[in-house]
């Protein structure tokens, strides 16, 4: 596929928050597996505010997607 479509992102998203599922290590596994596979950046939804920093650093500083909503963080939160 990315053969294909050189301008292709793609972001494998990870349900582990979603559905009630509350494993951190889990999720960061997932996130590692799907790089792996040749994802460009992972979505873990409903990740917790506070667990952003620890998840990109868990995956090797890759490209983490959030959401942006209540209790989210800010953009100023994510600046490095």
């Amino acid at each position: 596929m990315r053969a294909a479509n050189p301008d292709l992102v793609i972001n494998a998203r990870i349900d582990e928050f979603l559905n009630g599922g509350k494993s951190f290590d889990d999720a960061v596994r997932r996130a590692r597996a799907y790089f792996e596979a040749g994802a460009d950046c992972v979505y873990p939804m409903r990740l917790p505010g506070d667990r952003v920093a620890e998840s990109v650093e868990a995956v090797g500083r890759r490209p983490v997607n959030i959401a942006h909503g209540p209790g989210a963080p800010t953009p100023n939160d994510l600046a490095p």
